[in-house]
């Protein structure tokens, strides 16, 4: 076993039979791991920002009292447990402590997903999911984005988890604000998704992970590194002995749960100081001159 905080390229995966068919085979052996629709442990952790409410829907906001006032700003599109999981929030201020304003919306509307069935987790998914469709929470991300524009900022990432990750591929087309993405365990992705991304995105990817498994998430950076848009600045990483969920799902009393978490907050962190800061010098010096 991999130690925690090492991550697999592509290559690696390879190199481990990450992604092979029976590699695939014994992942979906392991039930009780790996599964999309666990509920997030609880976790005391108090936020430091503030909600408020655009145009009718609540978001979260992170990082407007920073000193110096943020240049850049951060979309994060979180799971269908919501915009309220404490886990969420802290990376959220984690993000904003480096210098971003993040913005974390309601996409889910009051109603984060529960299973109704309480002999297995995905009781009752397919109608929560119409109800909370992707075509809405798209159009929402959209008029977010036109309001962070608004407010000043031009240099916009955005991070999607789970099933934000699907939200999140589809403002990464080139005609929207979004400069640079980064997804975490993503959910419902297909390789025609990936093939229309326009700007820079990392995908972080769970060694166990029925959803999303290291194949699929190979296909994805074959997919990135062939793109002459966005192939030298996108990459695909895979956590050793991580399960889907496992950046904002983790239990905070889990020693190397937590690390885990920590060591990818810390990767999307860096993502964003390296994207977003060096679009922010870009945009500088192009009114210099």
């Amino acid at each position: 076993m991999a130690e925690v905080g090492s991550t697999f390229t592509a290559v690696e995966v390879v190199d481990r039979g990450i992604g092979t068919d029976e590699a695939a085979t014994t992942v979906e052996k392991k039930t009780t791991r790996g599964q999309c629709c666990i509920s997030p442990p609880s976790c005391d952790y108090q936020a430091l920002g503030h909600d408020e409410t655009w145009n009718s829907l609540p978001v979260y906001i992170a990082g407007p009292s920073l000193s110096p006032a943020p240049s850049s700003a951060v979309l994060i599109i979180s799971d269908i447990y919501g915009w309220r999981v404490p886990q969420t929030r802290q990376l959220a201020d984690k993000i904003a402590a480096a210098g971003h304003f993040v913005v974390v919306p309601d996409f889910m509307e009051g109603e984060p997903y529960a299973s109704t069935d309480p002999n297995q987790e995905y009781g009752g998914l397919h109608e929560y999911l119409e109800r909370h469709s992707k075509r809405k929470a798209i159009n929402h991300a959209k008029e977010v984005l036109e309001k962070i524009h608004t407010m000043g900022f031009h240099v916009i990432g955005a991070a999607g988890f789970c099933w934000g990750a699907k939200i999140l591929v589809n403002l990464l087309k080139g005609d929207t604000a979004v400069g640079a993405g980064i997804m975490c365990h993503p959910s419902f992705l297909t390789t025609d998704d990936i093939k229309e991304v326009k700007v820079p995105l990392a995908i972080l990817g769970a060694e166990i992970d029925i959803i999303t498994p290291p194949k699929m998430v190979l296909e994805f950076e074959s997919i990135l590194k062939a793109s002459p848009d966005v192939g030298h600045q996108s990459y695909c990483n895979i956590y050793p002995d991580a399960d889907h969920g496992w950046t904002t799902r983790y239990e905070p009393n889990n020693l190397e749960a937590r690390n885990r978490a920590e060591t990818a907050h810390g990767e999307i962190i860096s993502w964003f100081q390296t994207h977003l800061h060096r679009s922010t010098s870009a945009d500088s010096q192009s009114e210099n001159t």
